[in-house]
C-alpha cells in the first residue's frame, strides 16, 4: 500500500552524529528523486554494476559557491591543475584521464603554445597509451606532434616488417623503409632539389642541387657553378660538350690549359684549324697559328709577339730550310 506524505515546507531527517539514513526499496525496488538532487559531502560512493545517465554532458570540478574564481582549473593543493576520471585498478597504480592546465601544447590555430591538455596516465605520473582506430583532425588545421623541445622521435614499434608494407602513396615511411629503398635500388625518389643547409625558408640556402626538366645545377652560396644540360657539361666559363672544351662565358679571357709541372704534354696529333685573320698579341706570349696561305716557308704555320712588332713569320719546313742554307 503506498503513502503519501504533504508538507508545505521543508522535510529534514536528521540522525545522530555519524549515523546512516538508509533508503531500503529491497533487492529490486527503485529510489526515484523527481527533483534535483543535490550531494553535499566529501565523498559520494555509488556501489552498483552499472550506471545510466541520460545527461549527455557531465560537468566536473563544479564551483557553485564560486571559490575557486581563477583562470582555468586551480593549481594549487588539493586540485592541482587537474580534473577528471579516475579508475581503480585493484593492487595497481588507478589511472587518470584528466584536463591537466600545467601541460601546454602547441595550438595550430594560433601557431602559439596554451596552456591546458588532456593527459592519460597512472597515479604514479606515467603515460597510458591509447588503443583507437583513427584520430579525426578539425577541418581547418594540421595534425601536429608536439614534441615538447625534447631529445625524442616518432616511432614504429611492435611492427615486424612494416617497411614491406609501406606500398601506398600516403603510408608514413620509417628509415629502415628509406635505407632499404636506397639498398635495393626499388626505384626513384622524385625531388625537385637537394640542399644543405637546411634552412627555412628553404630557398635561402646556400647550397643546393637542383634538377629541372632540361638541367641539373649545382649551387655554391647560392651561386651556379656546375650545371648539365643538352648543352654540355659547364663549370663556370668552361663548357664541354661532345669533343669540343669552349670558353663559353662572359669571360673574355683566353681559354687556357695549366700544369703544376708548368709543361702541358699533347698525346697525339695537334690539328692547328686555319685562321681567317691575324691574332693579336698579348704582351709577353707567342701566338702559333696556321693559315690558308702558304709562305715561302712551306708550312703554312705562322708565329708572332711583341719582339717581332707583331710582324707574323712563318716557320719554315726542313727541306725548305735546307734549300735556304744551301742558297745563303
Amino acid at each position: 500500500m503506498s503513502r503519501v506524505l504533504n508538507l508545505s515546507g521543508d522535510y529534514r531527517i536528521r540522525v545522530q552524529a555519524g549515523g546512516n539514513i538508509i533508503l531500503d526499496p529491497g533487492s529490486s525496488g527503485t529510489v526515484t528523486i523527481t527533483g534535483n538532487l543535490d550531494v553535499v559531502g566529501s565523498q559520494t560512493n555509488i556501489e552498483s554494476n552499472s550506471v545510466s545517465i541520460q545527461d549527455n554532458i557531465l560537468q566536473l570540478n563544479y564551483d557553485p559557491n564560486n571559490i575557486y574564481n581563477g583562470d582555468g582549473i586551480p593549481t594549487a593543493s588539493p586540485i592541482n591543475g587537474q580534473s577528471g576520471l579516475q579508475i581503480w585498478r585493484g593492487s595497481r597504480s588507478s589511472a587518470y584521464l584528466v584536463f591537466d592546465e600545467t601541460v601546454s601544447h602547441f595550438n595550430p590555430y594560433s601557431s602559439s603554445s596554451v596552456a591546458g591538455s588532456f593527459v592519460m596516465k597512472t597515479a604514479d605520473g606515467t603515460p597510458s597509451a591509447l588503443a583507437l582506430s583513427g584520430i579525426l583532425t578539425p577541418t581547418n588545421s594540421n595534425f601536429v606532434f608536439d614534441m615538447q623541445n625534447q631529445p625524442f622521435v616518432l616511432r614504429v614499434v611492435n611492427a615486424a616488417g612494416y617497411e614491406n608494407r609501406v606500398l601506398n602513396d600516403n603510408d608514413i615511411p620509417t628509415r629502415k623503409y628509406v635505407q632499404q629503398y636506397v639498398t635495393n635500388a626499388a626505384g626513384t625518389i622524385a625531388v625537385s632539389a637537394l640542399w644543405y643547409p637546411t634552412v627555412t625558408p628553404l630557398v635561402d640556402a646556400t647550397t643546393s642541387i637542383q634538377a629541372f626538366a632540361s638541367s641539373i645545377v649545382f649551387q655554391l652560396g647560392g651561386i651556379t657553378e656546375v650545371s648539365l644540360s643538352s648543352g654540355g657539361f659547364t663549370v663556370n666559363d668552361i663548357t664541354l660538350y661532345q669533343d669540343l672544351i669552349s670558353n663559353t662565358g662572359s669571360n673574355i679571357n683566353n681559354l687556357k690549359l695549366s700544369a703544376n709541372t708548368g709543361k702541358v704534354e699533347i698525346v697525339g696529333v695537334l690539328v692547328l684549324d686555319d685562321q681567317g685573320a691575324q691574332p693579336s698579341v698579348t704582351s709577353g706570349t707567342t701566338n702559333i697559328y696556321s693559315s690558308a696561305t702558304i709562305g715561302p716557308g712551306k708550312t703554312g704555320i705562322y708565329f708572332n709577339n711583341n719582339n717581332a712588332s707583331q710582324t707574323p713569320d712563318e716557320l719554315v719546313s726542313r727541306s725548305r730550310a735546307v734549300a735556304l742554307s744551301i742558297l745563303l
